[in-house]
């Protein structure tokens, strides 16, 4: 797969674009070649993260190479058995492409093929970025600008500068601020940071930064937003627009990437 992966990007990379992997198996042969590494003694120990980094340094260098000329890289990984997600994954993720992993797959069954059919003809139009941002400095102005500027090739060859420019007032009043989050932009926030902690780090130490990030968002709620004479109270004080992300937190603790296992972790990878 190393070599077809290359030979694409010469063919690519002078106009750049996107390199779309559908692959099978487990690269054996060449460059990029992999070993089935699955150990699952280590699984449910501090040492399960090393089966979620990469085995192969070719998956590193090659994605600098692909960056450099505006080359992304999109995977479609479909195996029975082992696949090395960690390791295959790599590509998308330093080119900012995506990885679209399909435990068990059977062409056959309907829902898998139907699955692919429609996630493949959305490829290019699927894809979102999040940002995070801090504020370091008061703020007097009316509004704050974002400006976010992505180099784009059409399916012409030609290379585009797109300019996204994003204006947002500014308020000194915590109510606005709450009841103007999105728990389901959030939610997915959560679930990308906790999927590139998981590589580095115990899945007990993401289980718990997911806890405490939830505590964080309702305990900086109840002391803002509650009087300090309401006393303590059963129920959870919250905004409406916010209720339901004690759920979508409790949902990816529960998910198979990120709970505690006795299978395969390179589900949770991608």
């Amino acid at each position: 797969m190393g070599s077809a992966l290359q030979a694409a990007f010469k063919m690519i990379s002078p106009i750049g674009g996107k390199i779309i992997c559908l692959t099978a198996s487990l690269p054996s042969l060449g460059s990029g070649a992999l070993k089935n590494r699955e150990d699952p003694k280590l699984l449910g120990t501090p040492k399960e993260s090393s089966l979620l980094t990469s085995a192969s340094q070719f998956y590193k260098t090659f994605p600098i190479d692909c960056s450099r000329s505006q080359v992304s890289v999109d995977m479609f990984l479909f195996s029975a058995s082992y696949t090395d997600v960690a390791t295959l994954s790599c590509l998308p993720r330093y080119t900012g492409g995506q990885t679209y992993f399909y435990p068990a797959f059977h062409a056959s069954r309907s829902e898998d093929a139907t699955k692919f059919s429609h996630e493949f003809a959305e490829v290019l139009a699927s894809p979102s970025y999040a940002i995070e941002c801090e504020i370091e400095e008061t703020i007097s102005a009316p509004f704050v600008v974002f400006q976010a500027v992505v180099l784009h090739s059409t399916s012409y060859g030609e290379r585009r500068i797109r300019v996204v420019n994003l204006a947002v007032p500014t308020t000194s009043s915590m109510s606005e601020v709450y009841s103007s989050a999105d728990q389901g932009a959030i939610a997915t926030l959560l679930a990308n940071k906790a999927a590139e902690r998981s590589i580095h780090h115990r899945l007990e130490d993401v289980r718990d930064a997911l806890m405490n990030k939830l505590v964080d968002v309702f305990t900086t709620y109840k002391n803002t937003m509650t009087s300090a004479g309401s006393g303590a109270s059963a129920q959870l004080s919250i905004a409406s627009n916010l209720s339901l992300l004690p759920l979508l937190v409790l949902a990816l603790l529960k998910h198979v990437g990120l709970r505690a296992r006795a299978s395969r972790p390179e589900v949770g990878v991608g």
